[in-house]
């Protein structure tokens, strides 16, 4: 993962978040942006302000990326976290109660024979 600052026509920078990844398929190489932070002029208290945010994002997601190594899968990652006292910065675990309700009428099976 890494900061990407892509330039606009209008000389500002969008700042994001980004992991290259190899598309297994086509074997090419290719970027996916995990987070966005806006367009700014680089030199503005903005755009440094964004930049000082995206870098601080970026040793948070990294450091979750380490933690998470070894996991079956996210919901056990998840579960762990309390243990660990490890944080995340995102809000979105309120699908987790829907989750184990969708494993418990074991449709990741029914959607695999679909």
């Amino acid at each position: 993962m890494y900061i990407s600052k892509s330039k606009r026509p209008n000389g500002k920078y969008f700042i994001s978040i980004a992991k290259g990844i190899r598309d297994p398929k086509t074997k090419k190489s290719k970027k996916i942006q995990i987070k966005g932070f806006g367009t700014h002029d680089l030199d503005s208290k903005s755009g440094k302000e964004a930049l000082a945010q995206a870098e601080a994002d970026l040793k948070e997601m990294i450091r979750l990326d380490e933690a998470s190594q070894g996991f079956e899968n996210f919901e056990d990652f998840i579960e762990s976290l309390s243990k660990d006292k490890l944080s995340l910065n995102h809000k979105n675990l309120g699908y987790l109660p829907y989750l184990k309700i969708f494993n418990q009428l074991k449709l990741p099976n029914f959607l695999l024979k679909w």
